[in-house]
């Protein structure tokens, strides 16, 4: 409801500051943030709220008629309609003067060999796991053991 998504925010804003605080590099070097994680961990749903929320670009929505991506009010959509992500997406933008790349990656066993390729000059690196669905929690083991 309002109140968990409310909270979703907060957490997210949280996020953001620790990813600009951790930051040390010169801020006018580019600073290069990963997203990993299992499969349907929330990744993509991470990757798309900095788009938004950071960068104030919009994203793709359920509701778009014209396929033109996002509501223009800064807002993921939630819910299936995500996918597994193939290979990686890359966003660019500035937040709290940084220069940033934020980088997406599959989370399917089968791309997760490939991950040791985006570890280099990488200056942050988020692993996300979606503890709001019963089947992601029953899979914790899995994600501790990478």
């Amino acid at each position: 409801g309002v109140v968990r998504e409310a909270e979703r925010e907060r957490e997210m804003i949280t996020l953001a500051r620790v990813v600009a605080k951790t930051l040390s590099a010169p801020k006018e070097k580019e600073q290069r943030v990963v997203l990993l994680g299992l499969d349907r961990g929330g990744k993509t749903r991470l990757f798309e709220w900095t788009q938004a929320t950071l960068f104030h670009r919009p994203v793709r929505s359920d509701d778009d008629d014209d396929g033109s991506g996002g509501d223009g009010a800064g807002t993921p959509p939630t819910g299936p309609r995500y996918t597994a992500t193939l290979g990686a997406s890359v966003g660019r933008g500035t937040y709290a003067r940084h220069q940033l790349s934020v980088t997406d990656l599959g989370g399917l066993p089968k791309k997760r060999p490939a991950w040791a390729d985006y570890y280099a000059d990488t200056n942050a690196l988020f692993w996300a796991v979606n503890i709001a669905e019963d089947a992601q929690r029953a899979r914790l083991d899995e994600s501790a053991a990478l």
